[in-house]
């Protein structure tokens, strides 16, 4: 946020936007601490997290499947809470699906129908994090399924994304 440079691109249906990846030093939570935060068993949560930002930092909890991405039962309170304590802007729990493909829900909000269909910034910190192009699926829990695609070139961080009509 702040001074960042931005770029926008645009190729067929998908407009980019590329932009530099940020320094993060906050600490990540236990594992206990964050599956609490999720409303999960520590066991529905892979043994790693991180924070990384391309403009609004992160906390990115990958879980162990689809199946426990779906089942969460964030305390969105607390993690906002936590949140604004800690200078992260909420929690981005993902899962692998297959080769470069991912999905994701993104909890920085009040109110639980308010999960955003598309995160582009979470987007772009799991793949700064992860360290190479992916396509994150996003938006099944409400029904509307988004795309968002990712690229590194020159130091820079691409996200693009597509929408599909339900």
């Amino acid at each position: 946020m702040g001074n960042q440079l931005l770029t926008f691109t645009h190729s067929e249906n998908e407009l980019s936007i590329s932009v530099e990846p940020d320094q993060v030093k906050s600490p990540v939570p236990s594992m206990g601490a964050i599956a609490k935060l999720l409303g999960c068993a520590e066991t529905a949560i892979k043994p790693t997290a991180a924070i990384a930002s391309v403009g609004s930092p992160k906390l990115l909890v990958e879980m162990v499947s689809p199946e426990e991405l779906y089942a969460l039962r964030p305390q969105l309170t607390e993690i906002v809470e936590w949140g604004k304590v800690s200078a992260v802007n909420g929690i981005y729990a993902y899962a692998h699906r297959e080769l470069n493909k991912y999905e994701g829900r993104n909890f920085n909000h009040l109110i639980e129908n308010l999960e955003d269909a598309a995160t582009g910034v979470a987007a772009g910190a799991l793949s700064v994090y992860l360290a190479k192009n992916i396509i994150l699926y996003q938006g099944v829990m409400l029904g509307n399924r988004c795309q968002i695609s990712t690229s590194h070139s020159d130091g820079m961080i691409s996200v693009g994304g597509l929408v599909f009509e339900a």
